[in-house]
């Protein structure tokens, strides 16, 4: 992986850098924790439920993230000693197109990194969302309103009367934002995203490295 660290290693002392790379992953994963956890309140609240096995959400080309929060997944996957194997994947996909965590047959819902997700697939179906004049809003997706039709109506005049509150989504997006703003800063292709994340890992790893020696 040395390749993947040098030209980077300047990138390490950028804010945001060095010491407190592994705390920024535990706030990231508490945030996640967080919404996951107001998700399935909401869900049990509702009533609604994403079809089994459905993963249509995952089959876009177009799902971004910013760097910051594929960190824990990049993180977890150097622990592993998987990070290249999934790096030279998403390289072989130039970094484009479908998420390269994407599973047709994963009988997990179709993804290979769902611990880790970003925020954009735990919000995906089930969040909130404000409109100029400040009224809330439910942000679903097409599938679960053909599946559960008049179910949907319902639960969206709820969250319109103020009866549910989702989670809502510039609440989540501004407390990662907070965690680090540098790495906040810009949404990019998952897969650029998750290139990205990894090799900043790979860049603090080896700094700590040189630091001991």
């Amino acid at each position: 992986m040395l390749r993947i660290v040098q030209g980077f290693l300047g990138k390490f002392f950028q804010p945001g850098g060095a010491g407190s790379l592994k705390d920024k992953i535990r706030r990231v994963m508490a945030v996640y924790r967080a919404l996951d956890k107001e998700a399935v309140r909401f869900k049990v609240s509702c009533g609604l439920a994403c079809p089994d096995q459905c993963g249509e959400c995952c089959f876009s080309s177009n799902v971004e993230a910013t760097e910051l929060e594929m960190l824990p997944l990049a993180w977890d996957l150097v622990r592993l000693g998987k990070a290249d194997e999934w790096y030279d994947r998403a390289r072989e996909m130039n970094f484009e197109g479908r998420c390269v965590f994407y599973s047709s047959d994963n009988s997990r819902g179709c993804c290979r990194s769902y611990v880790f997700r970003p925020l954009v697939c735990r919000l995906f179906g089930y969040a909130g969302s404000k409109d100029k004049h400040e009224h809330l809003r439910l942000v679903t997706c097409k599938v679960l309103k053909k599946v559960w039709p008049q179910e949907v109506e319902q639960v969206l005049d709820k969250v319109g009367k103020g009866r549910l509150h989702p989670p809502l989504m510039m609440d989540f997006v501004m407390r990662v934002a907070g965690i680090d703003p540098d790495m906040t800063r810009d949404s990019l292709p998952v897969n650029q995203a998750f290139k990205k994340a990894v090799e900043r890992v790979y860049v603090y790893q080896k700094f700590n490295t040189m630091r001991r020696g």
